[in-house]
């Protein structure tokens, strides 16, 4: 099984193609932690993500001096929580759309953003 890892951004909402993968994938796995460049005191954060083209599903878990939360999406790859003038906000979200071949060799998948902060560094693993 081949496997590619890289990252990115959302800055907007709308669809996302991610490419330059160096093979078709059949899975893509996400995760996402602290905002980069900005550090976030007394606060852990941990976001998983999978999609296979038929499954996608995304945890997001924070941990504060509140306790521990965690936000599960059935119908999201991504998504992303943190809290904000006391309550759970969520940061960033998407649901996978396609495995993607663009010809010449260049793979990839594409997103949909209904939620986006290019501060969130999105790391991915895919695998075909």
């Amino acid at each position: 099984m081949a496997v590619y890892t890289s990252t990115f951004t959302i800055g907007s909402t709308g669809s996302k193609p991610i490419s330059g993968v160096p093979f078709l994938p059949d899975e893509v796995e996400f995760y996402i932690s602290q905002k980069f460049g900005t550090p976030e005191d007394d606060v852990a954060h941990l976001s998983i993500g999978y999609a296979d083209g038929t499954t996608q599903h995304a945890h997001s878990i924070l941990a504060d001096s509140t306790g521990n939360h965690t936000r599960v999406s059935k119908t999201k790859c991504l998504t992303h929580y943190i809290r904000s003038g006391g309550a759970l906000t969520k940061t960033l979200e998407a649901g996978f759309t396609s495995f993607d071949d663009n010809g010449g060799g260049d793979y990839g998948f594409t997103i949909n953003a209904t939620v986006a902060n290019a501060n969130y560094q999105i790391h991915y693993r895919a695998r075909g």
